[in-house]
């Protein structure tokens, strides 16, 4: 009877073993933000449909998450980063000579990401030259948006006052007159700004973002439709970025690689019922043909 127990106890531990080293984690994001919507859609999902064990991770952003990714002492294997900062972080490599990108590969490209930029009705903000010598809180620097801010700053010649600010505290200090206005980057619709307008003392609105000064040639033309918010009655146009959806390939275990291929092929083959059950922007998610 004791062997037998004991025989049990040897097979229940390399079980959980196993199932340890099968589990992947997602840097996703922020609490309340798309990418953390998108990784719970996928740990949801792609357990239920496929068996694939994944973890959900928030972090404080884009841009800490890429740090957590290429750190080997980190646990993350595979993170959302925005496609432009992505792109500043390989520039980086190549004008220092450094080599933080090199083992990073993009598993597939995600869903677009609209930039919102909201203020109340009352400041009189309605196109993106407006924020000319206005506080503009961008997010902090663990977040890829404030990256972006600055990318637009350059070029636009918009000389607003950044401030830092983390996501979770914009919505308060735009509602109490701290700063004019926010800036942050997600897939529409926004946790964060889904406010019932039966409670607003100010309306809050969304500026219309157009190019000029040709700084917007690398972003995509898109628009915040009516009624992706609640209080949103008219289009907004605006640009968006594509998230991408990474994976340090130094990290990975040959078990690791083959739970990476399945989530790939997972995502490809629950597509339209992630479109079904999960954020509304799986929908612009553009499946690679070699899937």
């Amino acid at each position: 009877m004791k062997k037998k127990l004991y025989l049990l106890l040897i097979t229940l531990l390399t079980l959980s073993i196993n199932n340890s080293f099968c589990q992947i984690t997602i840097l996703s994001g922020p609490e309340k933000t798309s990418y953390h919507q998108f990784a719970e859609d996928m740990v949801k999902v792609l357990g239920d449909k496929e068996g694939i064990e994944l973890i959900n991770k928030s972090t404080d952003g884009s841009a800490a998450s890429f740090e957590q990714l290429i750190d080997p002492a980190k646990e993350g294997k595979m993170a959302f980063i925005q496609s432009d900062y992505f792109g500043i972080k390989k520039a980086e490599d190549l004008m220092n000579d450094t080599h933080k990108t090199d083992s990073i590969i993009v598993l597939m490209p995600m869903a677009k990401e609209q930039m919102h930029i909201f203020t109340r009705k009352s400041n009189g903000i309605t196109k993106l030259e407006d924020l000319n010598q206005k506080r503009l809180a961008v997010g902090t620097k663990d977040q890829s948006t404030f990256y972006t801010a600055q990318i637009i700053q350059k070029r636009s010649k918009i000389d607003w006052y950044a401030n830092e600010l983390n996501y979770s505290d914009m919505l308060r200090k735009v509602a109490s007159g701290n700063i004019e206005a926010a800036f942050i980057i997600g897939s529409s619709p926004l946790q964060l700004l889904d406010i019932d307008p039966q409670i607003m003392v100010d309306e809050i609105v969304l500026v219309e973002i157009t190019d000029f000064n040709g700084w917007a040639e690398e972003y995509e033309r898109d628009v915040i439709s009516a009624g992706e918010y609640r209080w949103l009655d008219k289009d907004i146009p605006t640009f968006s970025i594509r998230s991408l959806l990474l994976v340090n390939r130094n990290k990975l275990t040959d078990a690791d690689k083959k739970i990476i291929e399945n989530i790939k092929t997972g995502i490809a083959t629950n597509i339209e019922y992630l479109k079904e059950v999960g954020h509304p922007k799986w929908n612009t998610v553009e499946i690679p043909s070699n899937n």
